[in-house]
């Protein structure tokens, strides 16, 4: 119908509750056919003070990601001669990221691929180390070893066979570095 109209058809929902840190499209309420069969889908949050973020979370005609800040506020405006009481957007600076880094900025929720790039940076500070030991580490520490691979990406981390022992490099075991 829409097409035939030449009309947009817009679809207003919320994230289901206890989904903080998830990807935006798992958050939004009803079946995820709703986000896969739109165009385009927007989401927002806004923090305990008001501030917001309008994010691009899905599209499929153009770039995803990045969006405005923004806030709601109550302002005075004559209508048919009367005061009333209404809400005024007030749009802030654009942001650039994915939509999940922008809103958990937001919620303030800290992701685990976040701790893991600081302890990959802090435990990679000294040099090169064997996977091996890194892993154990990272078990030791508590870090998931997917998450770290994912830290890994993130930081441009260099995976490779190190140099053995009278032999060119490439035939040792495998280390990390920068």
């Amino acid at each position: 119908m829409a097409e035939r109209l030449g009309a947009a058809v817009v679809g207003i929902t919320h994230f289901a509750k206890g989904t903080t840190g998830r990807k935006t499209t798992e958050r939004i309420i009803g079946s995820v056919a709703y986000s896969a069969i739109s165009r385009v889908s927007m989401v927002t949050v806004m923090d305990k003070d008001g501030g917001g973020r309008l994010v691009r979370s899905k599209s499929n005609i153009g770039p995803q990601g990045d969006g405005f800040a923004y806030s709601i506020k109550v302002v005075e405006r004559q209508y048919d001669g009367k005061d009333a009481k209404v809400s005024l957007i007030e749009w802030g600076g654009p942001l650039y990221g994915r939509a999940d880094e922008l809103l958990d900025q937001v919620e303030g929720k800290r992701l685990p691929r976040d701790e893991a790039v600081e302890w990959l940076a802090a435990t990679l500070a000294g040099g090169p180390m064997p996977s091996k030991m890194l892993k154990a580490k990272a078990v030791e520490d508590g870090i998931a070893w997917r998450t770290v691979e994912r830290a890994k990406d993130h930081l441009g981390v260099i995976a490779g066979r190190a140099a053995a022992k009278g032999q060119g490099r490439g035939k040792g075991e495998w280390e990390w570095g920068s």
